[in-house]
C-alpha cells in the first residue's frame, strides 16, 4: 500500500512523484523523500501535503525514527496553517526536549572550540552552583534557565547569546524515568544542530559531529543507558557564521517516542545527576565520543551506504538531495555536490543530471549538466518539463 492512499488521484503531479519516491525509498532515503513531500507545499494543495505526512507517520512500512520525522514535518505543516497549539502539542508528543539550562557564549574562532575544554565539561561530577562564572568569549558567563520560548523542537541560541557568531554554548537537561516506569533501561537520543556538536550523557561524550551544518532535527542518534533518578544530558554546540541551534529528541531504544520519560531544568536535579558522572578517582573521560550504538540518524545511515567501495547511484542521489534540502552540507566539504556528480556519472537519469547541475560549482558547469540532461531526454524521445525549466532558468540568468 502507498504511504498516502487518500485522494491520491486528486494530488498535484509533483506530490504524486514525491510519494512514489517515498514508496520506493530504502533506509535513510525515506528522510530525503519526506523532505521532497514537504517541499511540494507551494505547488500542491497544503491539505494534501498534510494528509501525505500524516499517512507516513502512521505507515507500517517506515521505521519508527522515520515516522517521528514525518510527524515533525506534520507539526511544521500545522504551524504554517496557523494552528500553533496543535503544532506545539505534536512536537512535545514526539519527545523533543524543551526544558534547558544554558551557558555561553564561549570562543570558537577558527572553528576550534569543540575540542577545547571551556569549563562546564570539567564540572559534571558536581552540582551546578548558581551564579558560578566561567570565562566566556567577551565576559564571564553563568548557567541560567532558558525561557520556554522555543516550542518547535529546537533551541535558537541567537535569541540567548551575545555575541552569537563564532561561539560555543552548552545546553543541559536532566532526564529520568517517570514514576512507575523501568530504570535502568535503554533509550535513544536524536540530535540536530546548527554548527558542530558534542553530546554528553552523565559526563561522558556519547555522540558528536564536527561538521558545520545547518539545523535539521534527528540527524544523529545513539542509544543511552537511563539510570534510576536524574541523568545529565548536555550538548555543546559551536557555530561559525550563524548562531548555534540544537534539538534533542528522546525516544525508546528503537527511536519511537517514549512517553515514560520526563525532563527538568531545575538546578536541584544537578546534584542527583552529578553522582552518575566520572569523578576524580575515575579515569578521565575521553573528550571524543565513542561510536554510536543502536539505530542511526540519516547522516550516519547515509555515511554507511555511500562511504563504501560501490555505493548505489540511488543512495548517492538521495544523500545529495537530503543535504541540499536540509542545509546539511558543510561549506568546506561540498558533499552534496560531489554525491550528485557521482550519481549522475554512475547511472545517468534526467533527474540526476539536473540535480548535478543545480549543485554545481558555477553556471558554466550547470549549463554542461543541463545540456546532458536535454540530450538524454531527446534520446528517449520525450520532452521533459524539468529540462525546459532548467534551460529557461539558464536563459534568464544570461547564459
Amino acid at each position: 500500500a502507498s504511504h498516502s492512499d487518500a485522494n491520491l488521484g486528486q494530488f498535484h503531479p509533483a506530490l504524486k512523484k514525491e510519494l512514489s519516491r517515498l514508496d520506493g525509498a530504502r533506509g535513510a532515503q525515506a528522510y530525503e523523500a519526506l523532505r521532497g513531500v514537504w517541499n511540494t507545499w507551494d505547488r500542491a494543495d497544503p491539505t494534501h501535503v498534510e494528509e501525505a505526512l500524516a499517512a507516513a507517520e502512521q505507515s507500517g512500512k517506515l521505521d519508527a525514527p522515520v515516522r517521528a520525522y514525518a510527524g515533525l514535518l506534520g507539526a511544521y505543516a500545522r504551524m504554517r496553517r496557523g494552528d500553533v497549539a496543535a503544532a506545539r502539542s505534536k512536537v512535545d508528543s514526539l519527545g523533543f526536549v524543551r526544558r534547558w539550562l544554558v551557558v555561553g557564549p564561549f570562543d570558537n574562532e577558527d572553528r576550534g572550540g569543540l575540542g577545547v575544554e571551556h569549563g562546564p565539561e570539567a564540572d559534571f561530577a558536581q552540582a551546578i552552583v548558581p551564579g558560578r562564572a566561567y570565562s566566556g568569549k567577551e565576559r564571564p558567563v553563568r548557567w541560567r534557565v532558558a525561557p520556554d520560548a522555543f516550542p518547535f523542537g529546537y533551541v535558537d541560541f541567537g535569541s540567548l547569546l551575545r555575541p552569537d557568531r563564532k561561539v560555543c554554548a552548552f545546553a543541559t537537561t536532566f532526564v529520568r524515568a517517570k514514576a512507575g516506569s523501568k530504570a535502568p533501561r535503554t533509550i535513544s537520543a536524536w540530535v540536530g544542530a546548527s554548527g558542530s556538536f558534542r553530546l554528553y550523557w552523565n559526563g561522558r561524550a556519547a555522540l558528536e559531529d564536527p561538521a558545520y551544518r545547518g539545523h535539521d532535527a534527528d540527524r544523529f542518534a545513539t542509544q543511552l543507558t537511563l539510570a534510576p533518578g536524574y541523568n545529565d544530558l548536555t550538548v555543546k554546540v559551536c557555530s561559525d557564521d550563524a548562531p548555534p541551534a540544537v534539538s534533542v529528541r528522546l525516544a525508546d531504544a528503537k527511536g519511537a517516542p517514549d512517553t515514560a520519560l520526563e525532563t527538568s531544568n531545575d538546578l536541584a536535579a544537578s546534584a542527583e545527576a552529578a553522582k552518575l558522572a566520572p569523578n576524580k578517582a575515575d579515569k578521565k573521560a575521553p573528550m571524543k565520543a565513542a561510536p554510536a550504538r543502536g539505530p542511526l540518524g540519516p547522516v550516519q545511515a547515509f555515511a554507511a551506504v555511500v562511504g563504501g567501495k560501490a555505493p548505489r547511484a540511488s543512495d548517492l542521489e538521495a544523500w545529495a538531495r537530503y543535504l541540499a534540502a536540509t542545509s546539511g552540507d558543510d561549506q568546506n566539504k561540498h558533499e552534496a555536490r560531489d554525491a550528485a556528480r557521482r550519481a549522475a556519472e554512475l547511472e545517468p537519469t534526467v533527474d540526476r543530471l539536473l540535480l548535478a547541475g543545480e549543485l554545481s560549482e558555477d553556471r558554466n558547469q550547470r549549463r554542461d549538466w543541463v545540456d546532458k540532461a536535454e540530450a538524454l531526454a531527446k534520446k528517449r524521445g520525450k520532452e521533459d518539463v524539468d529540462v525546459l525549466l532548467a534551460r529557461a532558468d539558464l536563459a534568464r540568468t544570461g547564459l
